[in-house]
């Protein structure tokens, strides 16, 4: 399961630094009111005009704000 999960993220994933998204995620941080770490993967979101995938209710709360949500169940 691991080895799919690595070949998954390596081939299939465009990955994005995070230096790339820490001034909007800042942003969003502030404009949110969650964590550095969450607004990462918002701003990922926001930049790539995909959705978040969360199981975080909070979180998906406030990030429909900014994007598309999906609540993972």
């Amino acid at each position: 399961m691991l080895h799919d999960a690595v070949y998954f993220i390596t081939r299939l994933c465009d990955l994005i630094p995070s230096v790339e998204l820490i001034n909007p995620a800042l942003d969003l941080a502030v404009e949110l009111n969650i964590t550095l770490y969450d607004a990462l993967f918002v701003a990922a979101a926001v930049r790539e005009r995909g959705a978040l995938f969360t199981a975080d209710k909070e979180l998906a709360a406030v990030a429909k704000k900014v994007c598309r949500v999906r609540v993972l169940e």
